[in-house]
């Protein structure tokens, strides 16, 4: 995870290139990368891997604060909820997005929106399966629907 001092508006720019040259389907079941994590001591959690970024990365605005942070293939990141794009412009090129969580070795803690297809949750009937920590199911974190870039969600 690399933060990035140019703030602009590079993510939208990034969706709509990869939608425009298309990106094959999602990690299927067998390739989920999901497991129970304590990112603090008091909170358990799931977490997940950034995967299918490309050699640069995927940029991600912050939304604590509003700065860009790249996050590379193989960074551990929290996921929190997930929602539905009906543009496919935040959950590229499967409709799905997540709200995740990072923290850095400073300690600060960071949020941001990105689409699955980014990460290693695998396919929708495997993590909307999977078990919180709590005892729900991720299935039961939906956020609701958003049409739109990640960058923007409100």
């Amino acid at each position: 995870m690399k933060q990035r001092t140019r703030r602009t508006g590079i993510i939208a720019f990034a969706a709509a290139a990869m939608l425009a040259i298309g990106m094959g389907n999602p990690p299927s079941a067998q390739a989920a990368s999901l497991w129970h994590c304590a990112p603090q001591s008091n909170m358990a959690a799931v977490c997940t891997t950034i995967t299918s970024a490309p050699p640069g990365g995927v940029q991600v605005r912050d939304r604590l604060t509003n700065s860009i942070w790249v996050l590379y293939n193989g960074d551990s990141v929290q996921i929190r909820s997930w929602g539905w794009d009906p543009s496919a412009r935040c959950g590229i090129n499967n409709n799905y997005f997540w709200h995740i969580w990072w923290r850095t070795g400073s300690g600060n803690w960071h949020r941001a929106y990105i689409g699955d297809w980014y990460l290693s949750t695998g396919a929708p009937s495997y993590w909307k399966n999977f078990r919180e920590p709590s005892g729900g199911k991720l299935q039961d974190t939906y956020i609701g629907s958003w049409s739109g870039t990640c960058d923007v969600i409100a």
